[in-house]
């Protein structure tokens, strides 16, 4: 690539046999290895080695699980071919984005394609069998704040498993250290030799990359969280500057860590300042879905409009968690939530777990018949 912040910006590229790294992977097996992190940058070139190695993963190593860093531009179709194939769980794949912006690539010496790049990501994010994380960069050479709400606006649209945002590091021995003066590149002498300006991101540009790193971390990157980021971005391309600026008003600090309960009640209010509530419908019902399912107690906060229900479940519905004989049993509490698109259904059973839903499950379409809400 010739990343010019890269350590490994051109050195010499070379490749161990196949067969030497079946013999390393069945020692690391002996030795009861069951995890293991590839520090190559671009595992997926040339195509033919990448689709050879992840074959060799999936069929002599199914029980190791193989954390890769993947180019998502280099993606044929022999190589897409076998991620299809791959093991539920053995892949967990890294995208370095660093920047959609081509003129920001082209400062920092990276060769890359925005389009091939980001068809190859919406590939890798619409497979199922594995999660692809994706990184950012902040304060590259001829980079702007707006430029990073660019770019994580459209991963936002995406839908990688977690956007990982983190400011740049100018480190010793790379042809960024020698060029920091062209760009006008403030940096810490002592590690981890980060970014505090240039000539395109002042001090406050930079802070405020950091703390919308904290976002997505207190927000899209969390599990109970990461569904109600996804649908946000469905109701509305361009929120997060908003959102970000919310979140501020109410503390937000770079090592500041709300509670999830907080942060479930943060973006509830978020959702229905402004306007109206109308611009975030999909957000509004997947926040109150993810909050009985976190065990939040139903028909309060964001799922308010929950309610107890003795009615016998519809034969249309579709299981999401847990076994349907839970919500036939006395002891069981089933409790009613509609959304625009879905009926949920959720069994409280504390035999089976003491806060959370036992099981829960849903109706497609809004032809349910209403219910009277039971005391609880």
């Amino acid at each position: 690539m010739g990343c010019s912040y890269c350590t490994s910006c051109k050195t010499d590229l070379r490749f161990k046999s196949l067969q030497q790294v079946e013999k390393e992977l069945c020692l690391l097996r002996q030795k009861g290895i069951r995890e293991i992190r590839l520090l190559d940058r671009t595992f997926n070139f040339p195509p033919q080695r990448g689709k050879d190695l992840l074959k060799m993963f999936r069929l002599k190593f199914p029980e190791i699980k193989f954390h890769l860093e993947i180019h998502p531009q280099i993606m044929p179709p022999l190589l897409q071919d076998e991620l299809l194939q791959a093991l539920p769980g053995q892949l967990h794949l890294e995208a370095g984005i660093q920047s959609f912006n081509s003129q920001v690539q082209k400062a920092a010496g990276r060769n890359m394609n925005p389009e091939e790049a980001l068809s190859g990501l919406r590939f890798l994010c619409s497979c199922k069998n594995f999660e692809t994380h994706t990184d950012l960069l902040s304060g590259l050479p001829d980079q702007t704040l707006q430029s990073i709400y660019e770019d994580v606006e459209e991963l936002l649209q995406t839908g990688p498993g977690e956007i990982q945002l983190e400011v740049l590091k100018v480190l010793p021995g790379t042809p960024l250290r020698k060029q920091a003066a062209q760009f006008g590149l403030c940096y810490n002498p002592q590690t981890p030799y980060d970014v505090m300006k240039s000539n395109t991101m002042s001090s406050e540009d930079i802070l405020e990359s950091r703390l919308l790193s904290r976002l997505l971390d207190l927000t899209y990157n969390h599990a109970a969280l990461h569904p109600v980021m996804l649908q946000a971005a469905r109701d509305q391309s361009c929120f997060l500057h908003d959102m970000l600026n919310f979140f501020i008003r109410n503390s937000l600090k770079p090592g500041r860590l709300f509670d999830l309960k907080k942060r479930f009640q943060l973006l509830d209010s978020f959702f229905h300042t402004g306007s109206s509530s109308r611009k975030w419908p999909s957000a509004l019902d997947a926040l109150a879905v993810q909050w009985i399912a976190c065990g939040y107690p139903p028909g309060t906060g964001p799922a308010q409009n929950a309610h107890r229900t003795g009615r016998a479940l519809p034969n249309t519905i579709v299981l999401e968690s847990g076994s349907l004989d839970v919500f036939t049993e006395k002891e069981t509490k089933v409790w009613q939530l509609e959304t625009r698109e879905k009926t949920y259904f959720f069994a409280f059973n504390r035999k089976y777990r003491a806060n959370l839903p036992a099981a829960q499950c849903f109706e497609m379409g809004k032809n349910v018949e209403k219910t009277s809400t039971e005391s609880a």
